[in-house]
């Protein structure tokens, strides 16, 4: 049966993680060291302005910021939709238009068998972080609260993995898409809340931002779980993250359509 090709996928993605034990050390401290520079550069900017708000945040709050969105940054990246670029120019696509699965499927099974282990580690950063932030700062976190941040961050996975995969596919029209695909990357990092809260700045950048897709990963998964979003924010919030889903894979299928027509498989 046809599903069950792609569980192997799945299962194909997991060991493809395991092999690479390095990434996993490697993503542990990618996470640790920008935390840590965060919390020293809020701390100090706190302390020097004397003000208990920042930028809507109080000191708490932005530490807590800080902390989820390079967790959340980590759990959502699409690392294997740079392998949809290098398939398209390299030429290896043809082998997988050939073969009875549909490609789309095909990276986003491996994705998610990736997605496991990686998730499986961040989790476990992300009990022991937030156990000592808890404690220090007697933060309160409720059942709703948990929950409604577990399944925006799920949304928030699928949304940044389809726009990846969009903009992947910018290389059906240039060779060379390398440089433009990592400004993309930095741009849609910033824009999503990855660095800094998006109220720095200011409201009416925000209110422009709020209709963008890259506002409903990051920044609109961290902000359920600090509480600064109200339950009625946080339905429409994941009603927009479900359209911007629906919305992105009508695209991809779209330019899809019209990127075959230009392949020329130039690696092959």
């Amino acid at each position: 049966m046809l599903w069950k090709k792609y569980i192997k996928i799945v299962f194909v993605g997991i060991q493809s993680a395991l092999e690479y034990r390095m990434d996993t050390f490697l993503l542990l401290i990618s996470c640790f060291f920008p935390i840590l520079i965060q919390i020293f550069m809020w701390t100090a900017l706190f302390e020097a302005s004397e003000q208990t708000v920042l930028f809507n945040y109080t000191y708490s709050q932005m530490l807590l910021y800080v902390i989820l969105a390079t967790i959340i940054s980590k759990i959502i990246s699409a690392d294997y939709c740079s392998v949809v670029a290098e398939d398209i120019k390299s030429g290896e696509l043809s082998k997988y238009l050939i073969k009875p699965v549909n490609y789309f499927s095909y990276i986003a099974c491996k994705f998610m068998g990736d997605k496991i282990i990686n998730i499986s580690v961040l989790i476990f950063i992300s009990v022991i972080v937030l156990t000592i932030f808890i404690l220090l700062h007697d933060f309160i976190i409720t059942i709703s609260a948990l929950f409604l941040f577990v399944v925006a961050t799920f949304m928030a996975m699928v949304l940044k993995f389809m726009i990846s995969y969009l903009i992947s596919c910018i290389s059906f029209w240039f060779t060379e898409s390398d440089g433009i695909l990592l400004a993309m990357n930095v741009v849609g990092l910033v824009i999503s809340g990855a660095y800094f809260p998006l109220d720095i700045f200011g409201p009416e950048v925000v209110s422009v931002l709020r209709i963008l897709p890259f506002y409903y990963t990051i920044y609109f998964s961290v902000n359920i779980f600090t509480g600064v979003l109200s339950i009625s924010d946080i339905m429409f919030g994941l009603l927009l993250q479900l359209t911007w889903i629906i919305i992105l894979r009508l695209c991809i299928m779209r330019i899809w359509s019209k990127g075959l027509r230009l392949y020329i498989a130039v690696g092959n």
